[in-house]
């Protein structure tokens, strides 16, 4: 069993932000206690239930964005501008 965590960055002083498992819920006061702050919900899937492998993404276009305009908005549009041009 485990404690999956919902809160969208909400969080309860001393308690991880994240996922827990059954012993870490029990040392931060109990299931019932996080549960019922909604910041968690019980998942009683299977210890064995493995996580899928998402697959590889290639990156074709990598942007410096700190050697390269500095990032401001006017460069970032101009080139996103030249990249959708480039791609067609």
């Amino acid at each position: 069993m485990m404690l999956r965590y919902v809160g969208e960055g909400n969080f309860l002083i001393g308690v991880p932000a994240r996922d827990l498992n059954e012993a870490e819920a029990l040392d931060h006061g109990g299931i019932e206690l996080l549960a019922a702050s909604g910041l968690y919900v019980v998942d009683m899937g299977s210890p064995d239930d493995s996580i899928e492998r998402i697959e590889d993404v290639e990156l074709s276009r990598v942007v410096d964005l700190v050697n390269e305009g500095r990032g401001s908005a006017s460069s970032l549009r101009k080139r996103r501008e030249e990249w959708q041009v480039s791609e067609h």
